[in-house]
């Protein structure tokens, strides 16, 4: 993935469940999938469901990392920032759950800039049909909303996760 200033995530209107999806993808970065806390907010937000979707959420993180460039651009759990990676990553998720299974694929593709990486885009189809369990749909940032940063704006920095 590309590497872009981080945002400030004021100015992006992240629902409940971006935020919970979000937290998941920065404790999985960091090898922290086993945080009671976010584990807890996955049992309240889909039951029994909550230990596959941390592991697909995981296995997606990982999966990208490796075949990325450069690596993933991820902030720490907790951070007021936000990477352009993590944004391309809760937009695709969206994006998948918004449309038709034949459309999906190549744009998901595109989005991620993972063409030919069947895989990839496999797992990222399957964690956003397990995140639309229960009927839940993440409201995904787009692109042409997301906040620009301010010329020479100090913010928190990311690391990046191979």
């Amino acid at each position: 993935m590309q590497l872009h200033p981080p945002l400030d995530m004021d100015g992006l209107e992240l629902d409940e469940l971006d935020r919970a999806v979000l937290w998941a993808m920065r404790s999985v970065a960091v090898g922290r999938v086993d945080c009671p806390s976010l584990r807890r907010t996955f049992v309240d937000l889909y039951g029994p469901s909550a230990d596959q979707i941390l592991c697909a959420l995981m296995v997606m993180i990982r999966l990208l990392a490796s075949r990325s460039r450069g690596g993933l651009r991820m902030h720490m759990p907790g951070a007021s920032a936000v990477s352009h990676d993590e944004l391309l990553i809760l937009a695709a998720l969206s994006a998948v759950q918004a449309e038709a299974a034949e459309n999906a694929d190549a744009s998901l593709a595109q989005l991620l800039g993972l063409d030919g990486d069947a895989g990839s885009v496999a797992a990222v189809r399957y964690v956003a049909d397990l995140l639309g369990d229960r009927g839940r749909r993440l409201s995904g940032p787009e692109r042409e909303h997301w906040p620009r940063p301010a010329i020479g704006q100090a913010a928190p920095s990311a690391h990046t996760v191979h």
